[in-house]
Parts: structure tokens; sequence; C-alpha cells
């Protein structure tokens, strides 16, 4: 064989022979691997120009069926096996640049007519052009079908080891918000009776309640749902649950009088006054009941007679925060009017103006007054006019001028238990402003 001779201006390297080299194993190994890939590759390029590839972890797009299947008023529930190996064949250019997310696998519907669970074959969306899709293993999915409906549901509250300290009381159980919205399968809404938040307690309260309860779906029979087994799902999670603790107390029953004259003595006519209930038992919150000492109505003493003795108040609390323990919704004030007795003065005319302003000048018009007078029969039997006192006091209101109608006060302050009954008295005075005299 004859020996090689390369020669490059001003270099010389050594002969090399041929076959020399071919006697050499390594040589003719690493000569004999190197024709065969390169036969490979003309006969892949130059006889056999397409491939079979396969791609995996390629997503199953069922939601590319979803109008198809919003047209059968039909959802996928739950999981599915999503992921599959698609075979294809094509030039390797093409098949070698495939991405998963590059083939539209879905599902045939074929089979589908109502709800329920199928083996729904594997499909392309569409027939590639520039390639072909050999096969999709698995070549099926299974796929649960089913209408996805809601329904709202009140949300009970339900109570383990509810009780309250001495001394305090329930208020109204409040959930906020009071109702919520399930959804899911049909078939699966169905088994849901009830929406509860549970609250177990360790101890009476003796404070109001007030936390974050999750919400649990319960069966007819009261067992616990599994919601994601069922595949439902709720518009919330938690409700807000405010268990109020009303403080107790025994409020007593006061009557006070208005109109009430100087110098009257009213301990003493409280001694005739019988009440239906001397106190009531009330609720309410903690704090609002340290500063709540008892429970007042109002009786003008001028509305007090023989004739009209008897007094009915209905029951008012300062709100709905509070409780009517007893539930006595009224109470009655009742007097002994078996020793009283009525009499009328009628030219009472001793009328007597005080705090009057020194800038106006007063006339009154009136001369004298009819006055009525109600108390013991004895006391009144023995009394004058010269027993009666008529203030016209100029504080009780702003005096103003012209012909004006000014309120006055009655008493009989010697007398001890009499007053002046009938509706407001009052005289006739001109009122004229003096103008202030200025220093020159």
């Amino acid at each position: 064989m004859k020996k090689l001779n390369f020669n490059v201006k001003g270099l010389s390297f050594p002969k090399i022979s041929m076959k020399k080299l071919f006697d050499n194993d390594r040589f003719v190994l690493v000569f004999s691997v190197f024709m065969a890939i390169l036969c490979w590759i003309v006969v892949v390029i130059a006889i056999s120009p397409t491939t079979p590839w396969a791609i995996g972890d390629v997503p199953v797009q069922i939601s590319l069926r979803s109008d198809r299947l919003q047209e059968m008023g039909l959802s996928v529930i739950g999981d599915m096996d999503d992921l599959v190996e698609v075979m294809v064949e094509g030039p390797r250019s093409v098949v070698g640049n495939i991405k998963p997310e590059d083939l539209n696998i879905t599902v045939s519907l074929a089979k589908v007519t109502e709800a329920d669970t199928y083996d729904l074959e594997l499909v392309p969306l569409s027939t590639p052009t520039d390639y072909t899709i050999l096969g999709i293993r698995p070549a099926t999915v299974r796929v649960r079908l089913d209408q996805v409906m809601s329904k709202s549901l009140d949300v009970d509250l339900i109570t383990r080891g509810l009780a309250v300290a001495a001394g305090y009381q329930l208020g109204t159980e409040q959930v906020s918000p009071t109702t919520v919205r399930v959804t899911g399968p049909a078939s699966e809404l169905e088994k849901v009776a009830r929406c509860v938040a549970s609250v177990e307690l360790a101890q009476p309260l003796s404070n109001t309640y007030a936390s974050t309860v999750p919400l649990k779906l319960l069966d007819a029979q009261g067992m616990e749902l599994d919601r994601g087994d069922l595949h439902l799902t709720l518009d919330m999670e938690n409700v807000n649950v405010w268990i109020p603790v009303l403080r107790t107390k025994e409020l007593p029953l006061r009557v006070n009088f208005t109109n009430v004259p100087r110098g009257f003595p009213e301990n003493q006519l409280r001694e005739y006054m019988v009440l239906s209930n001397t106190s009531i038992l009330v609720a309410g919150p903690i704090q609002s009941m340290e500063s709540y000492k008892e429970i007042v109505v109002d009786i003008d003493l001028r509305s007090l007679t023989p004739s009209n003795s008897s007094f009915q108040f209905d029951v008012t609390l300062p709100s709905e925060q509070f409780a009517n323990v007893n539930n006595i919704s009224t109470v009655l004030v009742d007097f002994n009017v078996e020793s009283w007795s009525t009499v009328t003065f009628h030219n009472i005319s001793n009328i007597m103006p005080i705090n009057q302003p020194s800038n106006f000048e007063i006339t009154l018009l009136t001369g004298s007054l009819p006055i009525t007078f109600v108390g013991d029969a004895a006391v009144l039997a023995d009394m004058s006019p010269g027993d009666i006192v008529v203030e016209l006091d100029f504080s009780q209101k702003e005096l103003t001028s012209g012909q004006v109608s000014y309120p006055v006060k009655i008493s009989a302050p010697t007398k001890g238990l009499v007053w002046a009954a009938g509706n407001d008295y009052a005289v006739v005075i001109q009122a004229r402003e003096i103008e202030a005299i200025g220093v020159g």
C-alpha cells in the first residue's frame, strides 16, 4: 500500500501508511463506528425522511369541550388523570420540536348522554398537517360528569356545654351571615340537609362569647358530610357567632312626681300609694347594668285627684339589648283616696311677682284666679284663701314685650298634703321693655 506524504510550504509531515492504520485494531473500530453513523444519517435523510416520536406528559385539555358540555348542562366533577403519552410520526426536524402543550388532546363526547361516570376516548382536537398522531396512551380517561347546582341553607347554631354563671342570663344568640350557598353535583347536593356552626364550651359564661366558627354540612341523619369527597363548596368557610351574656339585676320601681309645689310633703303622699310591682328583674349588657339603678315612672301631681287616682305605665327598657326577665309589660300605681276631697277657691287675687327682670315694666291684667285644691279632707276643711300662695316667677320662661300669658306656681306651704289640681294655671300680663338711658 502506498504511503501518504503531506508537504506544506515550509513544513514537512511524516508519511502515513494506510496499511499500518488498518492493521491497527483501535483505528479500525473507530473508523467502523464513524462509517455506521454516516450510513445511518444517509438512510434517515435520503431513504427514511420520517420517524416516530414519543411525547410524554401531554395534558388532557377537557376544557376544550366546555361549550359542548355546557350545552348538555354537565360539568366535570373532581380530578382526573390528565397527563398522557402521545406517539407522533413526521419529519425529525418537526417532531423533535413538538412540546406537550402543543398537542391539543381532549375527549370524545360521543358516548355521553346524561350525568354519569364515563371512560372517554382520548382524541386530538384537530388533525395536524405536518405530522401524524399514531396513538395516545392510555387511550381513555375516566371522567365524572354531572349537573352543578346550588342551593341556599340557613346556618344553624349548635351549642354544647352552654351555661351562664349565677347572676347572668343568656341573650339571643346571633350568627352572621345567617345563610350560605352550597354548590356541587346535583346527585351529591341532594344529600345535604343542614349547614351548622358548632360551639363547645368548657365552663359557664360570665362574658359575651364571640368567635369565628367553621361551617359543617350534615345529612338528614345528622352525620357530617365530607365536602372534599362530594365535591361540594360553600360561598364562605366560616361565620361569626355571638352569644350575648347579660347581667341580671332586681331594679326598684320609683314613682317620680312632677309639678310638685315648694315645700310639699312628697313622702307623706307616698304613704297613700300602692304599686303593682315594687321591682322588676331586668337583664342587660354587663357594663350598662352597672349604671342602671332603677325604673322610673312620672306622675304629674296636678293630674292626681280622687276621681283620677289610678295610673298604668308601660315598662320601657333603655334599648333592645335589655330583657324584661319577669316579662312584666305594665305596672299600676294606685292611691288610697278614701280620705281625700277637693275644694275650689274662686277669687284668689294675691299674686306675687318674683324674679322680675329690671329692664321690663310689668302690668298684671288678670285680677284673680279660680283654683281647685286636692288633699286630705280634714286639712281642706280648715283651709282659707289666705293659705294660698300664687307666685308669678319670671325665671320660668323668657319674657317678651306685649300682652302674654305667663304660668304661675301655686302652693299652700303651711297646710301640708294639699295641692292645686287641673291644667296649667296662668295669668295675663302686659310687658313693656324699658329702654336703657345712656350716660352723657
